[in-house]
C-alpha cells in the first residue's frame, strides 16, 4: 500500500503550484496588509508584520520565472527550522487562492523536469501530479536560506 501524507497545495499562479508538509502551515491570511520594502530582491519586495515579528514575503511566480503576482489577496505563513532543535523562522509566500490541504502519495512522483526554474531545484524534495499539473514538495529552510539572507 502506498504511503500518503498529509500537505497544503499553495497556487500561486494558474499554472504554477507547490506543496509543504501540513505541520508547516502556520496561518493563512485574507487581504495582508503588506509593507514595501526598498532595495530587496525582486522577489521578496515586502514583509508582514506578523505576532511581534517582521516576515519577509515572497512571490514564488518571481522564482519560477514568471510575471509578478498581480494581486496580494492571500498570504500563507509557513515555519521552518534552519536545522534541528533551531527556533522556528517563518516566511511567507503571495497566493493566488486559498490553500487546498491534499494528500500526497508516493505513487504520484514524478521525475524533476529539465525545464524546471534553476534556481529552485536545489530546495525540491519530490515532485507530483495533481489535478494533472507538475507540483513540487519545497524544502522550505532549504529555499529561504537561498534567498533569505540571515
Amino acid at each position: 500500500m502506498p504511503e500518503t501524507t498529509p500537505a497544503w497545495l499553495l497556487s500561486v499562479a494558474d499554472d504554477i503550484q507547490f506543496s509543504i508538509g501540513e505541520h508547516q502551515a502556520v496561518e493563512y491570511i485574507e487581504s495582508p496588509v503588506l509593507q514595501y520594502v526598498p532595495l530587496t530582491p525582486e522577489y521578496s519586495t515586502h514583509v508582514l508584520f506578523w505576532q511581534n515579528s517582521i516576515i519577509p514575503v515572497i512571490d514564488m511566480n518571481l522564482l519560477f520565472e514568471k510575471p509578478a503576482a498581480t494581486s496580494n489577496q492571500h498570504i500563507m505563513v509557513v515555519a521552518y527550522q534552519k536545522k534541528d532543535y533551531a527556533p522556528l523562522q517563518h516566511v511567507a509566500f503571495i497566493l493566488s487562492s486559498a490553500p487546498e490541504k491534499i494528500m500526497v502519495n508516493d505513487d504520484d512522483a514524478s521525475e524533476l523536469p529539465d525545464f524546471y526554474p534553476q534556481m529552485l531545484k536545489p530546495s525540491v524534495l519530490s515532485i507530483f501530479n495533481y489535478n494533472q499539473k507538475l507540483t513540487s514538495v519545497l524544502n522550505i529552510a532549504q529555499l529561504s536560506s537561498g534567498i533569505i539572507p540571515d
